[in-house]
C-alpha cells in the first residue's frame, strides 16, 4: 500500500507542475501598467461568461480560444487546482492526524503551499519505516485521492511515465508485466507495478512482500519494498 500511495503523489505532482504553469484566469485582467476601458472590460466579461458555459464542448471539439482570454480549459484547470487543492489537504490533515507527534506539518498557508506541502506530508507518510499507517488507512487515502487524480490528468493531459521491466518475471503472479512508474522527479519515490489486472493482494501470506498489505488490492511496490526496484533506479 505505501507503494500506492507514492505512486498517487507521483502522479499527483506531476499533475501540479502542469497546472500550476497553466493559465488559469478566471476573469480576465490588464496587464501591469495597462489600463482597460469599462467596455472593454465588459466586453471582456461577456466573453468570460460565454467560454464558461461551453468549456465543455470547447475541450471536446478542441477548438482554439478566442485571442482575448486563456484557453477554454483554463476555467477547468481553475476548477481542479481548487478540487486538487482541498482533496490533498483533506488526506494530508487526516494523515497528520493519524500519525500525531511524528513531527509532520499540517498543511497550511497560500494554495500553492497547501499542495506542496500536503503531497510532502503523503510522500513522507508513505517513504516511512516501519509503515506510519496501517493499510487499510493508506489504501482509504489513495482511494479518497482518486476522483481528483484523475481530473487532474485529464485536465493536464498527461500521460504515465513509466518504462517496463522486461528481464525480470513478478513474484506473484509469475508474468513478465513488470514496470517502473518515475512520475515522480525523486527516484526515491518511483515504484514498481505489476501491469496484470489480475495480480492482486491476497492480504496476509502473500508473497509479494508489502510492509503492509490488504487482500485485494493492485501490487505496488515502494523501493524499499523490493530490492529488484531498489537495484534498477540506484
Amino acid at each position: 500500500m505505501r507503494g500506492e500511495l507514492l505512486l498517487t503523489v507521483g502522479r499527483l505532482r506531476a499533475g501540479w507542475r502542469a497546472l500550476s504553469g497553466a493559465s488559469t484566469l478566471d476573469r480576465p485582467g490588464p496587464r501591469p501598467g495597462a489600463t482597460m476601458s469599462d467596455e472593454r472590460r465588459a466586453a471582456l466579461d461577456a466573453r468570460a461568461v460565454y467560454e464558461r458555459g461551453h468549456r465543455y464542448r470547447w475541450l471536446r471539439d478542441g477548438l482554439a480560444p478566442s485571442a482575448s482570454m486563456p484557453a477554454p480549459a483554463s476555467v477547468d484547470l481553475l476548477d481542479v487546482r481548487t478540487t486538487l487543492d482541498a482533496s490533498v489537504t483533506r488526506a494530508a490533515d487526516q494523515a497528520v492526524r493519524s500519525v500525531s507527534g511524528r513531527g509532520w506539518p499540517a498543511p497550511a498557508g497560500g494554495l500553492a503551499v497547501r499542495v506542496v506541502t500536503g503531497l510532502g506530508v503523503l510522500a513522507g507518510v508513505a517513504r516511512s519505516v516501519p509503515g506510519a499507517l496501517p493499510g487499510a488507512v493508506v489504501a482509504g487515502l489513495v482511494d479518497d485521492l482518486a476522483p481528483v487524480l484523475g481530473a487532474v490528468e485529464l485536465a493536464a493531459g498527461l500521460t504515465p511515465v513509466w518504462v517496463p521491466v522486461s528481464v525480470v518475471e513478478c513474484p506473484v503472479c509469475a508474468l513478465r508485466s513488470l514496470r517502473v512508474r518515475q512520475e515522480s522527479t525523486e527516484a526515491r519515490e518511483w515504484v514498481a507495478e505489476c501491469a496484470s489486472r489480475e495480480c492482486v493482494c491476497r492480504g496476509v501470506g502473500c508473497p509479494c512482500g508489502v510492509l503492509a498489505r490488504v487482500r485485494g488490492r493492485r501490487h505496488v511496490w515502494a523501493r524499499d519494498e523490493w530490492s529488484t526496484l531498489a537495484t534498477l533506479t540506484a
